[in-house]
């Protein structure tokens, strides 16, 4: 089993070649696009719509969610990754943080979005990323996660074409939509996508899911 490290070498080395690859979401098909956007009109009916781009790599969606009327924080678990988003976007807070172990207040966020990030969490380990990312939700917030969907991991070979690699894991959209509701998150729209040829799927479907944090029984914490 890879650990953190492992991601975080594997990405470090890749940033580059990821930025020329991926520099934005032209790889997306419409129906992610779709989810996006829908994901920015949710959260711009609050006062502050501050969004957390949880697992941020080189920041190649935060043109998108900028244009849909949000305010980013990215965060990454690879220093050279964010090296490369905040050259592409100096005006964004960026940190390094793992999905666990989020430096912010709890209720910061009208949104998160783990686009892709949560591949990377072992299964006895998403529960704990999940309901951190709920902590820092804020009541009636909303949260987005693409992910491959399917059951079991594949390895991932690093780019520098070195020996070892690091794991990503598969879950259903029915495992995903469970685990979210869990910790607070009420699954509101899901999907699986057919894979596509020729794409950045790896031949595998697409699963995402849109969710809500929920409201207090009390007024007057929204907006």
């Amino acid at each position: 089993m890879s650990d953190l490290r492992d991601v975080q070498h594997a990405y470090d080395t890749m940033a580059q070649i990821y930025h020329e690859h991926l520099p934005d979401l032209r790889a997306e098909q419409p129906v992610d696009r779709a989810l996006i956007t829908a994901f920015a009109e949710h959260v711009r009916v609050f006062d502050s719509p501050a969004v957390l781009d949880a697992g941020c790599g080189t920041g190649r969606l935060i043109s998108t969610l900028q244009a849909g009327g949000l305010t980013v924080t990215g965060i990454d678990l690879s220093p050279g990754m964010l090296d490369i988003a905040r050259s592409m976007h100096p005006e964004v807070p960026f940190h390094v943080a793992d999905l666990a172990h989020l430096p912010f207040d709890s209720a910061t966020f009208a949104g998160v979005m783990a686009w892709y990030s949560l591949i990377h969490v072992p299964p006895h380990e998403l529960t704990d990323s999940l309901a951190e990312i709920t902590r820092v939700l804020r009541p009636g917030g909303y949260f987005l996660t693409g992910f491959q969907a399917g059951a079991g991991n594949r390895i991932l070979h690093h780019a520098s074409g070195g020996d070892g690699g690091y794991e990503a894991y598969l879950w259903t959209v029915d495992e995903m939509t469970l685990a979210l509701a869990q910790v607070g998150l009420d699954p509101i729209a899901w999907c699986t996508r057919a894979a596509q040829p020729d794409s950045y799927d790896g031949g595998h479907d697409q699963g995402f899911v849109l969710a809500r944090k929920a409201l207090p029984t009390s007024p007057g914490e929204q907006g």
